[in-house]
């Protein structure tokens, strides 16, 4: 058996090591790339005076859950592009993580005073937003999960101004202004509701400071670009279209507003029995304190001492509800009379508009409302198309046109009945304070606008709406750009975002590599021995130590298919007088010379490219790869040396002639008829005998 030379069998297997080394390898990585997870983190920090306390500007405490919240979410989603349908919102907001971050100190005092059942008097101002995403649930995971959580800290920054700093800008949109069918007018009033609502939302921004970059606008330049058009365009456009009567339907606008007209009577009737009930009940609290005869007090007793009442004691306590009963039904009061005032106020102009648009009006003519302190001092507003300002009204023929004085062609008017609020009964009369309004009773006028009036409206109109929805856009622009800035201000994002996989991946397939390497030279160590072992006792000679009878047919039958090279050689040698020494010196004595004899064939063709086997008796064959003859006749010349000095010192003498083959010189190409050959050379009596 050969000697048991460990690298021997790794250099023989060592392509095939390498090889399923760096495949096992690479089936690693694609295995646990696909169970990779990547957490993108960064630290954040509220910065505003109050965060100690765990408290926001507004006042109200800080919720880190906002962070991942559905409003912060849905900006992600709009700003990245994200379809709902291919991501799953909740599943986002169930991956991130926030940790209050407290150094060494601070964590061993909150110990020491959690261990006395004591709270931390400051709250953690700083903390840990983390994301986490498996590569099986998106593409590129690493790069998504770093771009959500930046979105996201991005959109909380400023929601958390919206919501405790600065509040968005909820102005009027004009987008739709053109899809219904709108009149001239109602467009004119669509507009100024959205002026007027601008200029309101805007005079709370009062950060003479700040001006924006992507507008270049300050809150100052959007209120005057707004009060520029409260105070010109909108009066320019409402006194073409009212001076000119500019109608695309008279009867679909009159019967508009008196639509109008009916349902904020309804209104009003409505509200106004919601403040006479409170008023009567208020009325009756004070009778009711009257009766008691408690009048020992004043406004100190009633809310100082209750102002003054505390819940809880020690620091903990808060103050009680400042708000008694009766302020509550004098707000509730005020708010509905409130209501019934204003409403009146546009019961008026849907009036004044009604009778522009029917004639009975110009422009430069006012229909007025009297708003009193006792709604039963209202002059009766009922059919009140024909009311003059001084108190009368214009009588009517049966045809319901005015009747007029044929001297002077002017109209007759009577005097105006009111009514004495010494002697109305509230009770009984039932017409007080309220507005009742009988459309039959408007004389109208056809009226049918110009081409020409009705282009001009629509262009000023246009032109209106096109600067309105500029300054719109540009306002919340101007705002969201303030709300980040101001959201800076009170959140710091402290570190960039750091992305960190669960695994490192090359780590661990270098180390299967390795691994899988050292399995692999183990593996060849022992599937080489076992060859060996194999090969030793079925295709070796024990005794000789060289192959056997069926080890050279293997071998044959290995280049039995294939046309040899000129360079291959088979050299053949046969031990003489076998038979002869075996009588003379015994069995024994002539295996050992054999032995030697094989021994030292071994020690001249210990080539990786020479074959020695054993073709029988005696007989011995030798093949070489890319050798010659003079190389051939140099192995045999050595033979004979070594054989030489052996039979010097040995009674049993070596013997042997040989046969030597080359495929180029001898033309033949097959290794069978190159082995016979060889054995051919090597049993002529004209060759050389060594003894």
């Amino acid at each position: 058996m050969k000697e048991f030379k460990l690298f021997s069998y790794i250099r023989k297997y060592r392509a095939l090591i390498v090889l399923s080394s760096l495949l096992m390898g690479a089936l690693f990585y694609s295995y646990f790339s696909r169970k990779q997870t990547y957490t993108a983190s960064a630290i954040i920090q509220y910065m505003n005076p109050e965060a100690v306390d765990g408290l926001a500007p507004d006042g109200t405490e800080i919720d880190v859950t906002e962070i991942y919240s559905v409003e912060v979410m849905t900006k992600v989603f709009e700003r990245l592009g994200l379809s709902y349908d291919g991501n799953n919102i909740d599943a986002i907001r169930a991956n991130v993580r926030v940790e209050a971050i407290q150094s060494k100190e601070e964590a061993t005092a909150q110990e020491a005073l959690n261990e006395k059942g004591e709270l931390a008097e400051e709250k953690p101002t700083m903390y840990l937003v983390s994301y986490t995403v498996g590569s099986q649930d998106v593409r590129n995971a690493g790069a998504f999960s770093q771009q959500i959580l930046k979105a996201m800290l991005n959109a909380y920054v400023e929601t958390y101004a919206e919501n405790h700093v600065n509040s968005a800008v909820p102005l009027y949109s004009v987008e739709g202004l053109y899809e219904r069918d709108y009149d001239y007018i109602e467009m004119a009033e669509i507009l100024d509701t959205a002026v007027a609502r601008a200029l309101d939302q805007l005079s709370y921004r009062t950060d003479a400071g700040f001006r924006s970059a992507d507008t270049g606008y300050t809150f100052a330049d959007l209120r005057r670009e707004f009060a520029l058009l409260d105070e010109i365009s909108v009066p320019d456009a409402y006194a073409y279209i009212l001076g000119n009567q500019v109608t695309k339907d008279q009867d679909v606008l009159i019967s508009k507003y008196e639509d109008r007209i009916k349902n904020a009577v309804l209104k009003n009737d409505k509200s106004e029995a919601q403040w006479r009930g409170i008023d009567e009940i208020i009325a009756a609290y004070v009778e009711m304190m009257r009766g008691s005869l408690n009048t020992d007090f004043t406004h100190e007793y009633i809310l100082g001492d209750v102002y003054d009442e505390y819940f809880g004691t020690g620091e903990d306590r808060k103050r009680a509800d400042e708000t008694t009963e009766y302020d509550s039904l004098m707000n509730h009061f005020v708010s509905e009379r409130t209501a019934f005032e204003s409403t009146l106020i546009d019961i008026a102009y849907d009036q004044y508009i009604l009778e522009v648009y029917s004639g009975n009006v110009g422009m430069d003519d006012g229909v007025s409302i009297e708003v009193v302190e006792d709604p039963k001092e209202a002059p009766d507003l009922q059919n009140n198309a024909g009311d003059t300002d001084d108190g009368e009204k214009e009588p009517t023929d049966e045809a319901g046109e005015p009747v007029s004085d044929p001297e002077t062609n002017d109209p007759v008017t009577d005097d105006l009945e009111t009514d004495d609020p010494e002697t109305d009964d509230p009770e009984t009369d039932d017409t007080q304070g309220t507005v009742t309004f009988i459309p039959d009773t408007v004389v109208r006028e056809k009226i049918v606008s110009s081409q020409e009036s009705q282009d001009t409206a629509l262009q000023m109109l246009t032109e209106l709406a096109d600067r309105v929805d500029f300054l719109y856009q540009t306002a919340i622009a101007t705002n969201q750009e303030y709300n980040r800035y101001t959201g800076a201000e009170n959140i710091g994002i402290m570190t960039d975002t750091v992305l960190t996989p669960a695994m490192n991946l090359l780590v661990y397939a270098m180390l299967a590599v390795a691994l899988f390497g050292v399995v692999g030279c183990v593996l060849a160590i022992v599937v080489g021995r076992t060859f060996e072992i194999f090969d030793y006792y079925i295709f070796m000679d024990r005794k000789l130590n060289i192959a056997n009878r069926m080890g050279c047919d293997r071998y044959i039958a290995k280049y039995s298919k294939v046309i040899l090279p000129s360079d291959f050689v088979c050299v053949s040698i046969k031990m003489t007088e076998i038979e002869e020494k075996n009588r003379r010196y015994g069995r024994e004595v002539c295996d050992k010379m054999m032995a030697d004899f094989c021994r030292i064939l071994r020690e001249v063709f210990s080539s990786d490219r020479a074959f020695l086997a054993n073709n029988g008796l005696g007989q011995f064959i030798v093949f070489l790869e890319a050798s010659d003859r003079e190389q051939a006749h140099a192995y045999i010349e050595e033979i004979g040396n070594r054989s030489a000095s052996y039979n010097k010192e040995h009674e049993c003498k070596i013997a042997y002639t040989c046969g030597i083959s080359v495929s180029g010189k001898s033309k033949i190409y097959e290794i069978r008829k190159l082995m016979i050959d060889s054995i051919k050379k090597a049993s002529r009596p004209a060759l050389r005998r060594i003894s």
